[in-house]
């Protein structure tokens, strides 16, 4: 990796201003800190289970620089919040998130399924309807006064 990933002086960041910013910033800010977590944690336990020293030394690397990015992120939460604020924008991250993946697979869903549901429907449609749309298109229709 390029030195210029990383640098070893001080991490600057500013919270952000709960007032000024959008409020789903901070929800933001929590779910971009609970990957980067996610991260440092995988590669924890991807350089355990590895062999070659070159791998591990890349990701001890990679994870300082996970955990370096994890600190900015984390640093963004301004410090002055209630513990009663800090839970409640925990649980909005849960919801927001749960709600994001219950759509996300409605839609897979939706998409997987739509042809089969799409071919269902043509041969209910056809069973129902085939019989008279054959006759229609058969030939000509005998005029309705001529009938017996």
């Amino acid at each position: 990796m390029p030195d210029k990933w990383g640098t070893h002086g001080p991490i600057r960041a500013r919270p952000i201003d709960p007032d000024a910013s959008d409020p789903y910033t901070r929800c933001r800010i929590i779910t971009m800190n609970g990957i980067k977590v996610e991260a440092i944690l995988f590669g924890h336990n991807l350089a355990r289970t590895c062999v070659d020293p070159e791998v591990k030394r890349q990701l001890a690397r990679t994870r300082y620089i996970e955990a370096r990015q994890q600190n900015v992120v984390n640093r963004l939460l301004p410090g002055g919040s209630s513990v009663l604020e800090t839970t409640i924008a925990y649980e909005q991250v849960a919801v927001d998130l749960t709600s994001w993946v219950a759509l996300l697979h409605l839609r897979i869903s939706y998409d997987l399924g739509a042809g089969y549901v799409r071919e269902a429907h043509e041969r209910q449609h056809q069973e129902m309807f085939g019989r008279d749309y054959r006759v229609e298109t058969e030939g000509p229709h005998p005029d309705p006064s001529q009938r017996a």
